[in-house]
C-alpha cells in the first residue's frame, strides 16, 4: 500500500492516508467504533472489535507479555508519531 501512495507522489507529512499506510506496516490496529462498519474497517486494513474489552482481549491473545496499548479518543483526526527516545 505504501508503494502505491509513493507512486502517486504522496509524501510524508502531507497526506494522512500515506502516514496511515506506513503505520499499518509497524502496528496492529484494532478499531472500536460505532460509526465504522465491518466492511469499512476491512477497507482501512484494521481489525474491528465491538467493545474496548474485546479489543484488549484480542491484543492480549497475540501479545501476552507486557503489552503497550495506545488509546486514541479522536482517532479519525489523529495520527500518532512515536520515537524510540
Amino acid at each position: 500500500m505504501v508503494n502505491e501512495f509513493e507512486k502517486l507522489e504522496f509524501f510524508d507529512g502531507g497526506h494522512k492516508a500515506y502516514l496511515w499506510s506506513k503505520s499499518l506496516l509497524k502496528a496492529r490496529v484494532i478499531l472500536v467504533s460505532e460509526g465504522i462498519s465491518d466492511g469499512e474497517a476491512q477497507i482501512m486494513k484494521v481489525e474491528k472489535a465491538s467493545t474496548l474489552e474485546e479489543a484488549l482481549e484480542m491484543y492480549k491473545t497475540a501479545f501476552p507479555k507486557n503489552p503497550v496499548v495506545l488509546f486514541i479518543p479522536k482517532g479519525s483526526s489523529t495520527i500518532p508519531l512515536m520515537s524510540e527516545n
